[in-house]
């Protein structure tokens, strides 16, 4: 087994999490201002605009 970058282990677990995250706070209706503030927010508010 090749050995992985921990580099990609952190964008890895980072994108799982924001996907589990967005998924929560969909289902409950609200946002949480964590994600609002987070740069990277701007990615996925366009794939939920997508949908």
């Amino acid at each position: 087994m090749h050995r992985v970058s921990p580099r990609r282990w952190a964008v890895l677990f980072a994108a799982v999490g924001l996907v589990g995250l967005s998924m929560v706070t969909r289902r409950s209706g609200a946002h949480s201002p964590l994600v609002e503030s987070r740069p990277k927010s701007k990615r996925l508010a366009s794939a939920e605009n997508i949908e």
